[in-house]
């Protein structure tokens, strides 16, 4: 969306993605295992956290290192219908919950300013 502020020439501007199209992309990136396996198939072994963090909000006490896309969708709903979302890591929470604001990797937040004429 845009919206515009009170200072003349300021917008904001709010990009979302397709919400199916995120999950997937996190899936595939954060927490699946490799085909035919239950190892981990994580570029960033930082990743790994996820998937005990999504089994824990779900209720889940496996100890499982990576998920199937199957167990991933449910446990996705699980924490859904538990009214958990909050709770989600950047990756999976839903974007109307996320901040304006992303940190930074040092820790700062860092906003994104698009100034100009707009008629």
């Amino acid at each position: 969306g845009v919206e515009k502020t009170r200072l003349p020439g300021d917008l904001h501007v709010h990009v979302v993605r397709d919400p199916i199209d995120r999950l997937v992309s996190g899936f595939h990136s954060k927490v699946r295992c490799c085909p035919g396996s239950s190892e981990p198939c994580v570029h960033d072994s930082k990743d790994l956290y996820l998937v005990k963090h999504l089994l824990r909000l779900a209720g889940n006490q496996s100890d499982a290192r990576c998920l199937h896309l199957d167990d991933f969708a449910r446990i996705i709903h699980q924490i859904h219908g538990l009214h958990k979302q909050n709770a989600l890591d950047q990756h999976f929470k839903p974007q109307h919950l996320l901040p304006c604001a992303w940190p930074t990797m040092r820790g700062k937040k860092k906003y994104i300013s698009l100034r100009g004429t707009i008629g």
